[in-house]
């Protein structure tokens, strides 16, 4: 009898244990304090330094930071709209400059703001600017690449303007490429919806069905509804069925429904999950418990936090986690860095961040070391990522790193902009385990020994010239070339190959044409660039003035200037480098310098003695933020300023 007792007493505890480890799935802990009226929130490395920091919105009309320090998290406010209320908020690069930017919905403004990273510290390390204007209750904002060029454009939605708008970035220019109505729009995501090779718009709107935007071939976009999903506050795509299209996954608001839309055919299936959640605002799907299929989760205005575990058979089971007060916008990423995802909610009522810690999944370790190939010295800065999970770690000062992941067998990446991807294959990881791997990276190393071409052509007859581009470094460099000329629909400057890789130790020549024509403007020179771009550093875009004197062209009046004559620098704004022109009618000593906006000395350009003619003073920008520099120029002691605009 007693053995039956102590049987079952066991059984009763195994089940209780088990019961205990399955509440205990997420723990609930503040991520930040002291943000009034949070109501949206995205999480990124703020400062490069390879933690999880987050960027919040209040309700009242803020924007904070919370950066991630070693013993703490520190909040500090970024801006305050002028109107108040201020919606969804994202992260993305978009001016390609290696760090993340920040766009806001500034609601009560009627605008979307961009916060330009400029990598400063302090509270200069954001820059405002305009980002949309006229945009009437601007609401939410989503990142992307509809257009597939490897920049990051932008889904927004202005929720009393009744507007979808696709905003293309155009090397951090941005203009609108679509614009959709729809009623009282809630939010949109850029998805492959139609799995065609581009990204087409999916959006919910408070009042009416979901709506999916279509990129035509023909560039043209077609506003479609799919007929259900009204009223649906949030939503996500993924391939649940894993039957290779993409399905929906939605909250509805006024029913508190979540649903997942599964794609059959030219249709979809409503498949409802268990248990509602009082008016959902913030919905996610990512694989949480390391099953390898998505589950989902939801948070709710009136504090409601639940989510549905996927047991593979896209059967979802519902589970209550600790409620907040009044819950709005999440994000998903790996804040503890233990390689499981966990999610962070803004509480506008309790005015704080909430951190959900994923405690599902034990970890398998993985450590290596990162050095190049050439004289094996340690690499810092180098992004570790197992590909399947997406789990990603960097390597230290010393070329160490140690990542925390799920068990199974994946391919491990090392990137970096300075070298070229490695990758291991085959890399077997077991829970609890550690894994050693080594990586050695090797780089090319672009050299261009010249600055400008300085060039006397005949006119209306085709003119060639050579570039030499030698690669010094141990591993392949890939170059693209890009001629620009200073004259718009007039096609004067070409340059081939447009694209090649140069192997270690090798050169590479590209032909530069030079065609001009001055038969209709009566252009006396021609001036240009021929760019190269390039995967390495810290020469990834170096550039070549081409300066060009028409022979037998109509001269202005008098030839030779009588005085000296500055231009202004073209491009401008630029963003690898640009010029100025400089025509002086006879010999004379010459200086240039660089001044920042502050005063501050930045870096001479040109000291000598220049012969009489027509001159390019080039400026490159490596190393250079964003912003409004000026050029001092000296010429036979006279002063000259222009000013020029880097744009990242």
């Amino acid at each position: 009898m007693k053995a039956r007792w102590a049987a079952g007493m066991a059984l009763v505890a195994a089940v209780w244990l088990a019961a205990a480890a399955q509440a205990q799935n997420f723990q609930r802990l503040v991520f930040a304090e002291d943000i009034s009226g949070a109501f949206d929130m995205a999480l990124f490395d703020m400062d490069g330094d390879h933690d999880v920091d987050a960027a919040a919105t209040s309700m009242w009309g803020s924007a904070y930071l919370i950066e991630t320090l070693p013993d703490h998290r520190e909040t500090t406010l970024l801006w305050g709209s002028v109107s108040g209320l201020v919606r969804g908020i994202a992260v993305g690069d978009l001016d390609a400059d290696g760090d993340s930017d920040l766009v806001v919905a500034a609601y009560g403004d009627d605008r979307f703001v961009r916060f330009e990273n400029t990598g400063a510290s302090g509270s200069n390390r954001f820059v405002e600017h305009t980002l949309l204007g006229n945009s009437n209750g601007a609401w939410s904002v989503e990142t992307g690449d509809f257009d597939s060029d490897g920049d990051v454009d932008l889904v927004v939605t202005e929720y009393l303007g009744n507007r979808v708008k696709v905003l293309e970035n155009h090397e951090g220019v941005f203009s609108i490429a679509a614009s959709s109505l729809v009623r009282e729009p809630f939010g949109a995501v850029f998805a492959d919806f139609d799995a065609d090779g581009d990204s087409d718009v999916v959006c919910c709107s408070l009042v009416d069905p979901l709506y999916w935007v279509e990129q035509e071939s023909s560039g043209v976009w077609t506003l479609r509804s799919l007929g259900f999903g009204a009223e649906t506050t949030s939503l996500a795509l993924h391939d649940f069925g894993r039957d290779g299209d993409l399905d929906i996954a939605g909250a509805q608001y006024a029913n508190g429904r979540v649903i997942w839309w599964e794609r059959a055919g030219s249709g979809f299936t409503e498949r409802v999950l268990s248990g509602s959640v009082s008016n959902p605002r913030g919905l996610g799907v990512t694989d949480f418990d390391g099953n390898g299929h998505a589950d989902v989760i939801v948070c709710g205005q009136y504090g409601d936090v639940r989510w549905w575990r996927n047991d593979g058979n896209n059967v979802f089971t519902g589970e209550w986690l600790t409620d907040g007060q009044a819950l709005y916008g999440l994000d998903i990423a790996d804040a503890d860095q233990d390689g499981d995802p966990d999610v962070v909610m803004a509480d506008y009522l309790g005015s704080e961040l909430l951190f959900y810690k994923n405690m599902m999944v034990v970890p398998a370790i993985l450590r290596g070391t990162v050095r190049s190939a050439q004289d094996d010295e340690p690499l810092a800065g180098v992004e570790i990522t197992v590909n399947e999970l997406g789990t990603r770690t960097y390597s230290d000062e010393q070329g160490t790193f140690q990542l925390w992941t799920a068990e199974g067998t994946y391919s491990v990446a090392a990137r970096h902009s300075c070298w070229n991807e490695g990758v291991l294959t085959g890399v077997t990881l077991a829970s609890t385990e550690t894994t050693t791997v080594e990586f050695a990276l090797d780089r090319g190393i672009m050299n261009l020994e010249i600055t400008s071409l300085n060039l006397a052509v005949p006119n209306r007859e085709v003119t060639t010239a050579r570039i030499p581009v030698s690669n010094s470094g141990d591993g392949a460099l890939s170059i693209r070339a890009q001629a620009e000329g200073s004259y718009a629909n007039d096609e004067w400057l070409t340059v081939l190959p447009e694209e090649t890789t140069i192997p270690p130790g090798e050169e590479a020549i590209f032909e530069v044409t030079i065609a001009p024509d001055t038969t209709d403007d009566g252009l006396w020179d021609y001036f240009g660039f021929i760019e190269f771009h390039a995967h390495a550093c810290p020469d990834s875009v170096s550039s070549v003035a081409v300066l060009v004197t028409v022979l037998d062209a109509a001269e202005p009046q008098g030839g030779v200037p009588e005085t000296i004559a500055l231009g202004e620098a073209y491009p401008n704004p630029f963003n690898g480098s640009t010029a100025i022109s400089l025509r002086l009618p006879r010999a004379t000593e010459v200086t240039a310098d660089l001044f920042d906006v502050s005063g501050r000395h930045v870096r001479s350009l040109l000291q000598g003695t220049l012969p009489a003619g027509t001159h390019a003073i080039p400026f490159a920008a490596d190393g250079l933020g964003s912003g409004v520099y000026f050029v001092r120029l000296q010429a036979g002691g006279e002063p000259f300023v222009r000013k020029v605009m880097l744009v990242r």
